[in-house]
């Protein structure tokens, strides 16, 4: 179904825009999306308003809690980023059930504990989890506006998923547009590689590869996690649940075992490295970022469960080009080569069309 509707005005049919939040993702009309939406006393307009809010500020948060080599003003160990994951995972699982406890009493709360449930959940959790360690792992090399930016090829790699695994079909127009985005991604990565072999400085190519499985897991958690929420009869706390326990695992697992093997000064157990364990380091501006990854995965998730890709796209489109403008404010390489930004821009504009011709 297309986003727009007929309707009789002043006696002669004519074509209007549909509101975005009425085409469901499988191309037909969700009223339940009203309803769900308003059941939580939020307008879907003003969710998609902080979702732009809380996406982008989640990007610039995870900027201001690092502690570049550039900065004098932050000196000191860097903390843990695994164990920011680990304690939002854990804040989700409290949030949902007590969502549950607040919706239908015991009841509800023992609902959550459905085994059944968490497999079907399970390879959700298992990619975002694995995906999200890997992008907060190239936070150490890139900045919030370069992994927005490249975070953009989601959409060529969900289209080629689409087509392969599930048959989905798009016009060579379509196909045209998806080539524009990949083209202005790749573009923006030499631009970037090109600007650091200039100043004598080698690729960040761990940081690349850290950025683009991150895409990729991604890809194939948000296909499969738009089936699984979407399915009917399951409250949305008791799916997010399900969802944030095997998060929490697989945030465990990376914390204390995959990590620590790529990148010693990680090992919270370690503590001669880390003599403050799961919190060393940890600042009021530690504390800011899990608490935007805490609201970000609600919002996001209601979002996905409630909304078409249309309005999704379009939102985050909204998102990457805030957070590219306000790193225009503290990013030398940016505000030295306005190449580099016009490309960005170029990624931004190519992404917005695809959403409109999908």
């Amino acid at each position: 179904q297309q986003p727009w509707c007929y309707a009789d005005v002043g006696g002669s049919i004519v074509r209007r825009p549909r509101p975005l939040w009425s085409v469901s993702a499988a191309g037909g009309a969700s009223a339940a999306a009203r309803q769900a939406v308003g059941a939580w006393g939020i307008s879907p307009s003003l969710l998609i308003f902080i979702f732009i809010l809380v996406d982008a500020g989640q990007a610039l948060a995870m900027d201001w809690a690092e502690k570049r080599g550039w900065d004098d003003s932050r000196k000191g160990n860097q903390y843990a980023r695994q164990s920011v994951l680990v304690v939002h995972s854990g804040l989700a699982i409290l949030s949902g059930l007590a969502a549950a406890a607040n919706s239908g009493g015991w009841e509800a709360v023992k609902q959550c504990i459905d085994f059944g449930l968490f497999m079907k959940f399970l390879p959700v959790s298992l990619c975002f989890a694995t995906g999200l360690s890997l992008k907060m792992m190239a936070v150490d090399h890139f900045q919030a506006g370069t992994i927005k930016i490249v975070g953009q090829m989601r959409l060529p790699a969900i289209a080629l998923l689409s087509a392969l695994l599930l048959g989905r079909r798009y016009s060579p127009a379509q196909w045209q547009v998806i080539a524009l985005i990949s083209t202005s991604c790749i573009a923006f990565v030499l631009l970037k590689g090109q600007g650091r072999r200039n100043e004598g400085k080698s690729w960040k190519w761990v940081g690349l590869s850290q950025l683009f499985s991150w895409v990729v897991l991604n890809c194939v958690g948000g296909i499969i996690a738009e089936h699984s929420y979407k399915a009917k009869g399951v409250p949305f706390y008791q799916q997010k649940v399900a969802e944030d326990v095997g998060h929490l695992l697989m945030s465990l697992l990376m914390l204390y075992v995959i990590v620590p093997h790529f990148q010693p000064s990680e090992n919270v157990l370690d503590r001669k490295m880390r003599p403050g364990g799961l919190f060393d380091s940890w600042d009021i501006r530690t504390v800011v970022v899990c608490l935007f990854l805490f609201v970000d995965a609600w919002v996001g998730n209601m979002l996905l469960k409630e909304f078409s890709g249309l309005a999704r796209s379009i939102a985050k489109a909204f998102s990457i080009a805030a957070v590219y403008l306000v790193s225009l404010l503290y990013s030398k390489d940016r505000r030295s080569n306005p190449t580099l930004t016009l490309v960005a821009f170029m990624v931004v504009q190519t992404s917005v069309l695809f959403a409109f011709s999908s």
